[in-house]
């Protein structure tokens, strides 16, 4: 009988691979399966044998769209990892074997580089498409006495491996980012929408990409190895002792949490207006509250908060709590401001900060629990800019002399201030800065009312100009879903965006309904 190990729907398909017998040898050989989902009873069945007189078993099977790789072992006197590229026709183009490996537990495909990934019981392996070898490196030992192995991607290449009860995250070099350590032994990692799912003995964990933890649920079951999500629900099955030496299966549906782009848009009216973006927009909310300008936007956890400055000058703090959508309402803070001000999170310790410029065109900010404002050296007659990276408070101004550009940095570690670049060009609006964790992105109107980026990864790059469109505002900018996003405000007060595409090239243009008399404010999760 035939057993089967994994599937994955490709294209119109459903395609499955196990072990099948080979008949009098009593051994096992690689079984691939083509289904129709519409009738399971229609399917292309194939057998390989990678190593004649041996067992050979799967593991996992991944696609590109193009071609299926499938991660697996043979074993002899002893095992060894191996891995087969198929055709969607179940045609093996190539194989390969590992021996520094006994068995590849997941196979998977870079979303970023497109390289090959596997995961065997030592070792984590690179290799091109065609499975030949470029990097390996050993997993962090020592390796737990059983365990199952899980490799997921983001949007942005890294990749989270599963290890007995620890995930480790990767980036495209195969150097180690972050671990962390789950209470029981890791099923599953599923990627949805900006957050990791980890199923791990009885509960269900959710992390964010920084691998902190979000939120756990407590399910019935254990050894939750299937999971598939139809972008809408997560379906996890497992099984449970019923406590008569007998076992029920189960499954259980999860809505998941949703990975969200938050807009905030001041009305005509000063009213303050919210939606959000998943694969699609919702529809306006009007909040309670008035503001004369931009707001400011933070995601921490499962909170957005919004930082206003009021017809008073003073700054104005609120939270939506983003899976029910309740209005926390308002916190008067400390100080005032005669411009919009600026709030960023560190991921790291998942502290806020805020930035201001002074009624004395000072340059001041404070972490939000704490009662001390830091003034910075230097001026600004405009509203700074400000996000956390690596531990460092990174703002940029728009400099007293009404259109030079500067980036400062306030080491958060070392509580000392780094000093201010004057970079090239110039601009007559407030700039604005955001990070994807890795990368600096830079926002502004230039010349001409066009929108000009410019990158930082250690030292800034020449600037690039969108090619199409202008503003007669700040234009404003945040990293979403492996797209760099540009928001503005239109000539006629429209509500305008596009987006970096994965090519490297610039989107059209698409315009949302509203108006708004300032700059939209837009944030992703962090």
């Amino acid at each position: 009988m035939d057993r089967l190990y994994d599937c994955k729907v490709i294209g119109n398909y459903l395609y499955a691979v196990g072990a099948s017998p080979t008949g009098s040898l009593g051994t096992y050989e690689f079984v691939f399966f083509k289904l129709d989902p519409a009738n399971l009873s229609n399917y292309v069945k194939k057998t390989f044998d990678l190593n004649w007189f041996n067992d050979d078993f799967p593991t996992s099977l991944s696609t590109d769209g193009s071609n299926i790789y499938v991660s697996g072992f043979y074993r002899m006197t002893v095992s060894s990892g191996s891995a087969l590229k198929l055709d969607l026709d179940l045609n093996v183009i190539t194989t390969n074997v590992y021996p520094e490996s006994n068995i590849a537990f997941a196979i998977g495909v870079n979303t970023k580089t497109k390289n090959i990934w596997i995961v065997s019981d030592t070792y984590l392996i690179i290799a091109d498409p065609n499975l030949s070898t470029k990097k390996g490196v050993l997993l962090p030992q020592p390796a737990p006495s059983w365990f199952y192995s899980s490799l997921i991607f983001d949007m942005d290449g890294y990749g989270y491996i599963s290890y007995g009860n620890r995930i480790f995250k990767y980036d495209e070099n195969l150097n180690l980012i972050k671990t962390i350590s789950l209470p029981d032994v890791i099923s599953k990692l599923i990627f949805i929408s900006d957050y990791i799912y980890a199923t791990s003995g009885f509960k269900l964990y959710v992390l964010n990409r920084q691998l902190e933890l979000i939120t756990e649920i407590s399910l019935n079951g254990y050894n939750f190895r299937g999971a598939s999500f139809d972008n809408s629900h997560l379906y996890l099955a497992g099984w449970m002792d019923t406590g008569s030496g007998d076992v029920d299966w189960l499954v259980y549906r999860v809505d998941p949490l949703v990975s969200r782009l938050h807009l905030v848009v001041r009305g005509t009216d000063d009213g303050i207006y919210y939606r959000w973006m998943t694969s699609s927009w919702s529809q306006w909310v009007k909040l309670p509250g008035l503001t004369t300008d931009t707001a400011a936007l933070a995601e921490n956890r499962d909170k957005l908060f919004i930082l206003v400055r009021g017809n008073d000058n003073g700054l104005w703090l609120s939270s939506i709590r983003i899976p029910t959508g309740e209005f926390l309402g308002w916190q008067n803070l400390p100080g005032t401001t005669p411009s919009r001000p600026a709030i960023s999170i560190n991921t790291k310790n998942s502290k806020l900060y805020i930035v201001v410029r002074g009624m004395d065109n000072g340059i001041y900010f404070r972490e939000l629990n704490s009662s001390n404002w830091v003034k910075i050296p230097g001026s600004t007659i405009d509203a700074p800019s400000a996000v956390v990276l690596n531990d460092k408070l990174h703002i940029v101004v728009r400099g007293s002399d009404g259109a030079s550009i500067y980036h400062g940095q306030f080491d958060l570690l070392s509580n000392k201030w780094l000093d201010w670049t004057k970079l090239t060009g110039s601009t007559p609006c407030a700039p604005s800065i955001t990070t994807n964790g890795t990368h600096l992105f830079l926002a502004v109107r230039g010349y001409y009312n066009r929108i000009y980026v410019k990158v930082w990864s250690g030292s800034w790059e020449p600037w690039e100009m969108i090619p199409t469109g202008t503003t007669q505002s700040p234009p404003a900018i945040a990293w979403y879903n492996g797209k760099l996003y540009i928001f503005v405000r239109g000539d006629d007060n429209g509500i305008y965006y596009c987006w970096k595409t994965e090519t490297g090239q610039w989107s059209a243009w698409k315009k949302l309904d509203g108006i708004t008399p300032s700059t939209p404010a837009f944030v992703p999760p962090p």
